[in-house]
This record gives C-alpha cells, sequence and structure tokens, in this order.
C-alpha cells in the first residue's frame, strides 16, 4: 500500500478546506507547522 509522507495544497481558506478534507475524504492532520501556513510565505534574504 503507498503512504504518503507530506502533501500540500496551496488553498484560499485553510481552515475551509482542511474541515473539507477530513469530512469527504476521511483525511486527519497529523501534525502542523504554523509559520508555513497561508499567509506568511517564504521569503529569500
Amino acid at each position: 500500500m503507498m503512504k504518503f509522507d507530506h502533501l500540500a495544497l496551496p488553498v484560499s481558506n485553510l481552515d475551509r478546506s482542511r474541515e473539507w478534507y477530513i469530512a469527504t475524504l476521511g483525511l486527519k492532520v497529523e501534525f502542523e507547522i504554523p509559520a508555513c501556513q497561508a499567509g506568511s510565505g517564504f521569503q529569500a534574504r
């Protein structure tokens, strides 16, 4: 059986999207990294 280790999907509404994936696909959130969530982005220095 294939198992994903990480998956990133850009979304416009993180809370609504998270609930959809949980309720519709039965996925579960195992961990979150707040600094990488929507709106923070990455900046090169």
